[in-house]
């Protein structure tokens, strides 16, 4: 497949994370053509264990539908190493008894034809013997054993994934991509 070049671009929005240019091309048959690209900074996506092999999941307020549930996610700024700011931003929202972040992927996203997204997906580990995780209400630990089944159950029937939560899209992404690796089918 040929990458094709724009002609020109237009920025149509700009913000911290992301910005959207409209990119012109001309068709095989010279005809003009137009599509908007959102291009966002890197960012990471983290399975998080904890001693008992369960999950770390993030109870999340959005302002233009309903609440829902997501594995812990954040962005790259540049000339940051991914680990690095992953682990801190993990030690911020999980707690301070994250021991380890690797990486398990490094792709594009495919959720969406019209971002450039790159998505690290990464697995952390949590001692739980060194942390009270009761403490923080906004965080889900489910038993790691039982999330793909859930999985499967709210996927097929179209039920929320958790407590009347559903769970985003990168999330599923990113526990599929867990389950090839490192679980196997």
């Amino acid at each position: 497949m040929t990458k094709r070049l724009p002609s020109r671009t237009k920025l149509l929005l700009k913000s911290d994370d992301f910005h959207v240019q409209r990119n012109y091309y001309s068709t095989s048959n010279g005809q003009p053509n137009a599509n908007d690209l959102v291009c966002c900074l890197p960012s990471f996506i983290s399975i998080v264990l904890n001693n008992k092999s369960e999950i770390a999941f993030l109870k999340q307020a959005h302002p233009t539908t309903d609440d829902f549930l997501c594995l812990p996610k954040g962005y790259i700024r540049e000339g940051k190493g991914v680990l690095d700011v992953a682990t801190s931003e993990l030690k911020k929202v999980i707690g301070n008894s994250i021991t380890s972040v690797e990486r398990l992927s490094f792709a594009p996203n495919f959720l969406s034809s019209i971002s450039n997204e790159k998505l690290e997906i990464l697995l952390s580990f949590f001692d739980s013997s060194k942390s009270d995780e009761s403490t923080n209400k906004n965080i889900v630990w489910l038993s790691s054993n039982e999330v793909f089944s859930i999985l499967h159950r709210s996927q097929k029937t179209g039920t929320p994934f958790y407590k009347g939560l559903f769970l985003d899209g990168q999330s599923v992404y990113a526990l599929l991509i867990y389950k090839l690796l490192r679980k196997g089918l």
